[in-house]
């Protein structure tokens, strides 16, 4: 992930010319009625906005980009229909969509010409106002007159909330921790699930529709038997030609997705190293609280409601007499859960914790279990509902199956291709149980009872969870190792070369190297800094987060923006002002437990690992505060070795290379209380009758 960023900023600031033209052609687009809806003009923008705060990209340049593509883009449809009037909205995407209209025409009859203003920040009426001004004849002077200012203050308000969120994003582990970040991970999962629930819902019977057209004409010139078959099926009931088509569509699409998963898994091909990368990331949001709550989330797919799903659906569907669909529901959890035990036998389909053997069902056949009962229970549940409860029936079992699959993953139970081959699957025996039903021409009868009844089930199995029975059993975080000892001429002599030589980052991945390493404690350091010139950073209030937004910038004042090793925050921070550098800026020290000390198991020293960084400031929009911090080397690091009681500084790396992706050009201070392990120090900061070596 600080990889992917690291090259997102690089490339924006070598291209920013293209950058700007991204977001002006994207603003423009997304004022163009219909097409405007596929574009997710507003989401990119905000999201380039944050390359604002990392100083890849300009503000103002941004923003003037962003408000002259919303303005071409408002121009081109108001031009558009000035020049065909009314009977644009008669042609082709229009003529699909004639609510767009309605809402537009009714927004012009409350509002008038303000409406030109107000549908700028109304994303449903957006791309349709500027088309109907044109229509309705509204002169270009009083158009733009509105247009202009509008698209001004949507382009600064949306540039600068980008910046916002880019400059916050590592606040958010100060504001809330680990804990607030998974909450808006699974927020945002939630959002996603439904909107693509949604819109599979409205598009993919019309994508299917208008292939079944093709197939028709190719079966009228074909005299084949599968050609005949399908000619006298089209001749019956074109609504059954689609059905079907959405049946193959899943079948195709799920034994496609299966069986590359499969492929993927056995030749250890990127999947597998998706795999590795998901788990980094989960492992560094375990908190005390996040387990609990996750634990409420997979009970929905503990083994103990699944069982007593697999029950109720059986009893319901007996009860209907519907004898088929049974028996693809007993075939289809028993082949779930042959797969599921036979998965993790496959090379590379284990996680690197091992299998779990504290639950009543393997994880992965858990997985698999959930997602095939949970998608057969929503099928049963689309037969007998009307249309417009179908995309929040679909949205429910997506829900269902993503968050169950979100909490395994979380806990390190199941991997990422285990959860993928699941949901593949359920999809094809979902498309096998719907062409069956299909062609035996079964009614919905009350197999839509089974969905009924499922749902009292989670919430007492959820319920009972939260009274605190141990239905979905949260591994532990791992136990405190003892630290590994050394002496301080091995630590010295290359010892410091096999601690940790890069910060692992709140989202499991490897960030800037360790540059200090310090025998000593944190309050000994500070001690030993603050006689230099150095301070402890402010702490995080309400007050000292205003420093962010005042006119000034002191860096003195400002807080430091945490960072994480290995999930937990610096121990000490420091910072040095640098009023010689000429614009704001400060030196800032870290420090972090290393897991390593000097010394013997009855008394020994901690040895401390920091990352000493330059920090620069500047200001954006003339209201916010942004900072720019670079990794400190040469003369930073030396004056940092100098200020030390006992130190030296580390520049050629010629003995074993560091652990944990080393960065083989980073020089390394090593610093030592001389005090506590009774060795020579460097005057003036020698304690009395101390010898300087």
């Amino acid at each position: 992930m600080h990889a992917f960023v690291d090259w997102a900023v690089a490339f924006a600031a070598d291209h920013a010319l293209l950058a700007y033209a991204l977001v002006l052609v994207l603003a423009a687009g997304e004022a163009l009625p219909v097409f405007g809806a596929l574009i997710p003009g507003t989401t990119v923008i905000i999201a380039m906005a944050t390359l604002i705060a990392a100083g890849a990209l300009e503000y103002w340049p941004f923003a003037a980009a962003v408000a002259c593509g919303a303005v071409l883009g408002d121009g081109t449809s108001y031009a558009v229909g000035r020049r065909y009037q009314r009977a644009i909205l008669d042609r082709w995407p229009l003529s699909r969509h004639p609510e767009l209209a309605r809402r537009g025409e009714a927004l012009f009859a409350r509002h008038g010409g303000k409406s030109v203003i107000i549908s700028r920040f109304t994303p449903a009426v957006r791309a349709i106002i500027p088309m109907l001004a044109g229509i309705l004849e509204m002169s270009p002077a009083r158009f733009f007159v509105a247009d202009v200012p509008a698209a001004i203050v949507w382009s600064l308000s949306h540039t600068l909330f980008g910046v916002l969120i880019g400059a916050s994003l590592e606040l958010l582990g100060a504001v809330a921790g680990r804990l607030a970040l998974l909450a808006g991970l699974l927020i945002l999962l939630a959002w996603a699930v439904v909107w693509i629930a949604r819109w599979l819902a409205r598009w993919l019977p019309l994508a299917l529709g208008m292939a079944v057209g093709p197939l028709a004409a190719w079966s009228e010139r074909n005299p084949g038997w599968v050609a005949r078959r399908l000619r006298a099926l089209f001749a019956a009931d074109r609504t059954e030609a689609l059905a079907l088509a959405v049946i193959a569509a899943l079948l195709v699409g799920g034994l496609w997705l299966l069986l590359g998963a499969l492929q993927d898994l056995i030749a250890g091909e990127p999947l597998v190293r998706l795999d590795g990368v998901v788990l980094h990331a989960l492992a560094a949001l375990r908190s005390h609280w996040g387990d609990h709550a996750m634990r409420l989330v997979a009970a929905t797919a503990a083994p103990t409601a699944l069982l007593l799903l697999a029950v109720v659906g059986a009893l319901a569907l007996a009860a209907s007499r519907q004898w088929p669909l049974l028996l693809a529901w007993v075939l289809g959890l028993v082949g779930a859960e042959v797969l599921g035990t036979l998965l993790p036998l496959l090379p590379n389909a284990v996680p690197p914790e091992g299998p779990f053997t504290d639950t009543l069902l393997p994880p992965t056949a858990m997985a698999l279990l959930a997602a095939t009962a949970f998608g057969l229970l929503a099928f049963f549940a689309l037969r007998a509902a009307p249309v417009r409860l179908q995309p929040a029936i679909a949205s429910a079992a997506l829900l269902l199956v993503v968050f169950g699959a979100a909490a395994r993953l979380y806990f390190a139970q199941t991997l990422l291709s285990t959860e993928i081959i699941a949901f593949a699957f359920a999809l094809a025996w979902i498309g096998l149980t719907a062409a069956i039903a299909q062609f035996r021409r079964l009614p919905a009868g009350r197999a839509w009872a089974a969905s009924v009844l499922a749902i009292p089930l989670l919430i007492g199995v959820v319920a009972a969870e939260a009274a605190g029975y141990a239905v979905v059993p949260a591994p532990p975080p791992p136990a405190l190792l003892p630290p590994r000892l050394m002496s301080l001429a091995a630590w010295q002599k290359g010892g410091w070369d096999t601690l940790p030589g890069t910060r692992v980052g709140l989202l499991g991945n490897y960030t800037r190297p360790f540059t200090l390493q310090w025998a000593g404690t944190p309050d000994g350091l500070a001690h030993v800094l603050e006689g230099r010139g150095w301070s402890r950073a402010p702490s995080w209030t309400l007050l000292s987060a205003a420093a962010w937004l005042t006119p000034g910038i002191d860096p003195a004042v400002l807080p430091v923006l945490p960072h994480f090793a290995d999930g937990k925050p610096g121990a000490l921070v420091m910072i040095e002002p640098l009023p010689e550098s000429g614009q704001p800026a400060r030196m800032v020290l870290r420090l972090w437990p290393s897991g390593a000390a000097i010394g013997g198991e009855d008394h020994h020293t901690p040895i401390w690992l920091g990352v000493l960084a330059e920090e620069r400031f500047r200001r954006v929009a003339a209201t916010l505060t942004i900072s720019r911090a670079t990794l400190a080397t040469g003369a930073r690091l030396a004056a940092l070795a100098m200020a030390l009681p006992a130190a030296r500084l580390v520049v050629d790396r010629d003995v074993a290379p560091r652990v944990r992706h080393s960065n083989a050009h980073a020089p390394v201070v090593l610093g030592w209380d001389p005090v506590l392990l009774d060795s020579p120090c460097r005057p003036p900061a020698c304690p009395p009758g101390r010898s300087s070596p």
